[in-house]
Formats: C-alpha cells, structure tokens, sequence
C-alpha cells in the first residue's frame, strides 16, 4: 500500500478508536448486569447498546432481545441482520467494553481485525490492499484523498438511509446540494460554473473512484436518480450556449436544480437514430412534440436534456438535435414507471404536446446531435462499467462477512471448500474487471477520440454486466434465503440482483453493445 492509501487506513481506524474511546467504558461484569425486561443492554462489536425501550419495537420481538441482554450478542447478531442496522441507532449506544482493562495484545488485535474488516481480501483495488504490496501505477494521493471524503459522506448521509429510501422509491431533493458543499457532487464541473474538482484537479480515475464508490455505499436506483447530472449535464456544458452554462448549468452543478437526460423513446430503445420526437422552429422558439420513456431521474427532474428530430425531411441518425427543456413549461406532462431494480431512480415517462421551448435552449448546431449523442454515450457507459466494479467487489465483500458470521453444522460457512470456491470465481471476474476499468480510465485520460475507444467501451459495458450478474448469483447462493429477503444480513445482495437487468440493458443492451463493438472493429 502507498503511505497515502496506509494513512488513509490509519486515520480511519483511529477516528473509529477515538469514537470508541467517548463512549463510557463499561466492564464485561457491569454489562452482565443489565439483563432484565425492565433493564437491557446487549454488545455488538465492542460497543454497549440500551435496547430496554427498543425491545418492543424490535421486528424478530422482544424475546431474541431479552435472550441476549447482559451478553455479547455480536455472533447471533451478524447473522440476522446487516451491519448498517447499527448506524441507524446510535441515540442507543451507552458505552463500550472497557479496553482499558483488557491485555494491550487483545487490543491491537481488537484494532487489527477492525482495520481488516475494512479491507477485506480480494474486495478492493490494488491501490488499497492492506497489506502494501500490491501497487497500481495510476492512483496518486490526490485520489486516495477524495476517495476518502467521498467514502466518508456517504457512510454517514447514504448508507444508513439507503434501504429506507430504496423502499419509499424515493430520496431526499436535498441530497444533492449536501453532497454539493461536501466537495463530491459536481467533481468533474469546471470552476467557472460551480465546479469543485479535488485538489490537484480532475480527471478518469478521480470519476472511476467516484462511480465505484457510490454505487458500494448506495443503491442503483439512488445513484441513478441523485446523479443524473453525470449524463444530463455535460451536453450543457459542452455544447450549451455561454448564457445556458452560467444560468441552467451552474444552477445544476451546484445542487440547486436537478437535470436528466431523455434521449430514449417507446418504440426506439436503444436505437438512438429512430427518434420521433419533434422539435419545429417558430422564430425563437421550437414546438416539441413526442414522448420519452425509461427516463431515470425524470420525475424530479427540473431540466431534461433531451433528443428532438429538427429535421423532418432526414431519417436516422440525421436531422436530430439536443434541446434542454425546463420541465415547468406548459403542456408536458409525466407518469411515475414502476420497474424491477432501480427503485429510487423516480424513473419517468415524460409526454410533450406542443411545448414552446425557447430557440436559446439548443445545444451545438441544429441537426447534429446525434453525434453529440454518441459521444455522451461513451462516459456513461464507463461510469457504469465503475459501478459493476464496486458491486462485485461489494458483492464478495458481503459474502465474506457473511460466511464468516454464518455458522452452519458447527462450523463458519467460510469454512466450506464450495463456498471458498464460489468467492475465487467471482474475485477472479472482479480482478479482470477492474483492470479493464483502469484501462479504459486511462485511454480517456489521455484523450483518445471516442471512435477509437467505443468498441472496447461497448465491450467493457457488456464485460461489467455479466461479471455482475455472475457475482450476484454466486453472492445469492452464499446467503441463502437471506438473500431473498428485502432486509436482514442479504438486502444488498436481494438489491444488487433486483439490479442486474436495469444495469445490462440501460445505457445500451448487450446485444446492442456487442454489435456495435464488431461493427465499429470493421467486422
């Protein structure tokens, strides 16, 4: 590991020590103590928790609660419930096992097991092995540092909500402008119009770290939803007028306004060239007729960027253009769709019936947005190359602790060869993946054109799902029935699967993406 990344690492365990280190020391005879109806504490992981009140409102009843009272209950309860239950309930915690009192050796290894748990083998990049002899020659400190702001805002304003927010198909509008002034909504945004890139500037490892580690910390659904601005915004900026850039652009990189990216319609899917959506010219304004489905984002969207035919008279990929659309403007209406995964993307089907849309508004030239389409399509699909990263990792993650914590016919299910088996496949798929991530990272880095890169990009996309798809299922069949359960220790390996199919057919299916990859090759 760089002395970046073991700084890193060091920090976070202190900061987790010093935490600890607050709380009231309390000793394994006073724990034993409170183990009545009227008087209970349990301990999970060294930290002391109150659940007298809480006992009645517990989902498995009071009895499994009142069973542990006075104990250490951190074994039974890893094996009914996820980790981040825990952070939802710190108003709970009275104190932690007195480790003044405990033989400084059982403390370095109480800290030594915390830290691994942080990086488990085979769950992480290169960069950040624990064990600091794996290197990765494009990660600098620059990264590791906004990795570990990015990683701290979302364990403490994502993660513990992400379930609940998954359930309610919807998340807090405010979201985006918290994760605005913590530095992580608008990296890649120039500073003329808000932007804040990380210290030493931005760049495709900086956007890799950030599409991997949302979508660990996050749903698909929530990451879909919270940052349609990674595909709806860089049409504005790139090709908007200097008035739409200052006025519409920074009011959506800044977290004020909310901005996605309608290109797809009901009859086209993934066939961009077959837009039917029309955009007629009437002296400053254009009248937008049409519709848009499987729109992610588009119920709170306050801006769409979307794709309009501006030419009749041509067919396919000519003849269309990108217009941002304020979403207020008189005759669009817009239908909640429900779908499988993706449940807090707010996904939308948005209907225009002779919407007048300011001429102002067009992005680049009259009838060449398809290829500006096109060129959008390739950094979407790299970020959700990224995010197929981070889930497999997740996913081996998830199972390790799992296996670790299971006991089945008096042993740890890691114990069971077929189990060590199933991680070695799916870490197999994770190593490969994210070696093409870093490639392709890097290939956008140094700014090869997206022709020369498209074909290996459409590759990646259809590369990434399936490794997902793969380490989901593997994942399933480590948890059990608990990973068909929407809570308890498997709810993220049940959300990462419900996923799996909106990640294989959004941003191009893979039949499209293998397609286009022989036929950009010349094949």
């Amino acid at each position: 590991m760089s002395k970046a990344a073991t700084k890193v690492l060091q920090q976070q365990v202190m900061a987790e020590a010093m935490e600890l280190q607050s709380l009231k020391a309390v000793t394994l005879e006073e724990l034993a103590k409170h183990n009545t109806e009227a008087d209970a504490w349990v301990m999970i992981d060294g930290v002391v928790y109150d659940v007298t009140k809480f006992a009645k409102l517990h989902p498995g009843g009071k009895a499994v609660l009142l069973r542990a009272a006075g104990k250490d209950a951190t074994k039974d309860f890893k094996m009914v419930h996820h980790d981040t239950v825990l952070s939802r309930y710190p108003q709970l915690r009275v104190g932690r096992l007195a480790l003044e009192e405990m033989d400084p050796s059982e403390v370095k290894k109480l800290m030594t097991a915390k830290a691994m748990e942080k990086w488990l083998p085979l769950t992480q990049p290169y960069f950040n092995d624990i064990r600091g002899t794996l290197k990765s020659p494009h990660f600098k400190e620059k990264h590791l540092k906004f990795q570990a702001k990015l990683v701290a805002f979302l364990k403490k304003e994502v993660e513990p909500f992400t379930a609940k927010w998954d359930e309610a198909r919807k998340y807090p509008r405010e979201l985006h402008k918290k994760a605005y002034e913590a530095g992580i909504y608008a990296a890649a945004a120039p500073v003329e119009y808000g932007g804040t890139p990380p210290e030493g500037g931005w760049d495709y490892f900086i956007s890799l770290i950030h599409s991997y580690e949302l979508t660990r910390y996050g749903s698909g659904g929530l990451i879909t939803g919270w940052f349609c601005l990674a595909i709806g915004l860089p049409p504005i900026l790139h090709h908007g007028s200097e008035e739409v850039k200052k006025t519409i652009g920074r009011s959506i990189v800044v977290g004020d306004k909310i901005c996605a990216l309608a290109i797809t319609e009901p009859w086209g899917g993934s066939d961009v060239a077959q837009v039917r959506t029309t955009a007629v010219r009437d002296g400053d304004f254009y009248i937008v007729s049409g519709e848009k489905k499987f729109i992610s984002g588009g119920m709170m969207a306050d801006y769409c960027t979307t794709a309009v035919r501006t030419d009749p008279t041509k067919k396919g990929m000519e003849g269309i253009s990108l217009l941002v659309i304020p979403m207020n403007l008189p005759g669009i209406e817009r239908e909640s769709i429900k779908t499988q995964g993706w449940w807090g993307s707010n996904t939308a089907y948005i209907m225009f019936d002779k919407v007048r849309v300011p001429a102002k508004y067009l992005l680049g030239e009259e009838n060449q947005g398809f290829r500006y389409i096109m060129d959008n399509f390739n950094n979407e699909r790299f970020g959700m190359i990224a995010q197929c990263s981070g889930i497999c990792h997740e996913l081996i993650r998830e199972s390790i602790k799992y296996a670790r914590n299971r006991y089945t016919f008096g042993q740890p299910l890691i114990k069971s060869q077929v189990i060590r088996h199933k991680i070695a496949n799916m870490a197999m798929r994770a190593e490969a993946l994210f070696a093409y991530t870093e490639q392709l990272a890097y290939h956008l880095d140094i700014k090869v054109p997206a022709v020369d890169l498209g074909a290996r990009m459409a590759l990646g996309k259809v590369f990434a799902t399936q490794c997902m798809e793969y380490c989901a299922r593997e994942a399933s069949q480590i948890f059990g029935g608990n990973s068909y359960m929407r809570g308890g220790p498997g709810q993220k390996v049940e959300r990462y699967y419900r996923d799996v199919r909106a990640m294989a057919i959004s941003g191009g299916s893979e039949e499209i993406m293998l397609d286009l990859a022989m036929r950009g090759s010349k094949l």
